[in-house]
């Protein structure tokens, strides 16, 4: 191993005493450039902390009695994928992005057999997997739903095989709570002899709540479903394509606030069937279903850009009797009470350096002096 820089590192072991346990370490010599690595960040209660993450950090579960949230500008965070995201804190500031899209509900896979059908998006609005008919019918993955319905997969005739559905619009628009929007379908295979594949569905988008005293958001939170693949192609007569994921859920609730900047639930695009010259058949995949934003009454949104679109169907070839479909649009509600939010925190204050010195001083010296009496009582 080649070291190009040398540190010693000495542990002086943990002192117990009158109750009281603490370790030290020093370091000497030059340590290595430090480099800053991405972490998944896990929720827990906070007692009063701040939480700042750093560039391509990934959040996963509940944030809870946090002080301060911040995101800086020009940082971009990112939520743990199948997870939804909660932070309650007294204060929001977000002005760099927090980046759900694609995190939530996984999309359908595609299937490695021939003849066979894609598989259906996850979730309660999950879009089915595109069929498998004749030999290069195979139908297009149908797009996710959330607070839209996806969009329907291409279908090259009309008496088959039918195209894969695109899902149906769940839960609720009005607050609280918001869901993970769901992931769309894969599309079907052709049959043995071609080495078609058809493409996977996308996945929905994340679901996001924040709640606090004070929000301000300058930056982007988004919670956009993925797009759809396209199929992989046998070189003669291309491939079916699978349905985007719907977008998911962003709940903002504070007493107080702007937003200026972007919050997006925007379904995802049904990607297009791949074309190829001997081909007419390749079917798109149906667009996702807009997600739901639900921002409480309190909070200025003058100047920011909502979206829950739905996503875009993908093109057809020539022959498809029943054309790929765009996702409808989602919800957006503004109104309903604010959150009010006020860490609190239950644990014991812990010393500062300089307690802990007058505490290791105290420990010597008590040490000293029964050190001493022992003595004289052996004289």
């Amino acid at each position: 191993m080649i070291r190009s820089k040398n540190f010693f590192l000495l542990i002086i072991s943990s002192m117990i005493s009158f109750g009281i346990s603490t370790s030290f370490c020093f370091l000497s010599g030059t340590l290595f450039p430090s480099t800053v690595v991405a972490a998944t960040i896990n929720g827990a209660d906070y007692q009063c902390s701040d939480l700042i993450p750093q560039n391509g950090d990934i959040l996963s579960g509940t944030f809870a009695n946090v002080s301060n949230f911040s995101i800086a500008a020009g940082v971009t965070v990112f939520v743990e994928p199948g997870t939804p995201l909660s932070i309650n804190a007294t204060n929001i500031n977000i002005q760099g992005t927090l980046d759900g899209n694609g995190a939530g509900y996984a999309g359908g896979e595609s299937s490695p057999n021939p003849s066979s059908a894609g598989d259906p998006g996850e979730g309660p609005g999950g879009g089915e997997g595109g069929q498998h008919g004749g030999c290069v019918h195979s139908s297009g993955g149908g797009g996710g739903a959330y607070g839209g319905n996806g969009g329907n997969g291409g279908s090259a005739f009309g008496n088959g095989p039918p195209p894969g559905l695109g899902g149906t619009a769940y839960g609720s628009s009005d607050p609280p709570g918001v869901d993970m929007g769901s992931g769309g379908g894969a599309a079907g295979n052709y049959c043995e002899g071609y080495t078609t594949i058809g493409g996977a569905g996308g996945a929905g988008g994340a679901a996001i709540s924040l709640a606090g005293n004070n929000i301000n958001i300058s930056g982007n939170v988004f919670a956009d479903g993925e797009p759809g693949s396209e199929g992989v192609p046998d070189e003669s007569v291309g491939a079916p394509s699978g349905g985007g994921g719907s977008g998911g859920g962003i709940e903002i609730c504070g007493m107080s606030g702007s937003i200026t900047g972007i919050a997006s639930a925007n379904g995802g695009i049904g990607a297009n069937g791949v074309i190829r010259p001997a081909g007419i058949y390749q079917q798109g995949g149906g667009g996702g279903g807009g997600g739901r934003i639900k921002i409480s009454q309190s909070i200025n949104t003058a100047g920011a850009t909502i979206s829950v679109s739905g996503g875009t169907h993908g093109t057809s070839g020539a022959v498809s009797a029943q054309p790929a479909t765009d996702g409808q649009s989602g919800s957006v509600y503004f109104d309903g009470p604010g959150c009010e939010s006020s860490c609190s925190s239950s644990t014991t204050e812990i010393p500062t350096l300089s307690e802990w010195g007058m505490i290791i001083m105290s420990l010597l010296l008590a040490g000293s002096a029964i050190r001493i009496i022992r003595r004289r009582k052996a004289i």
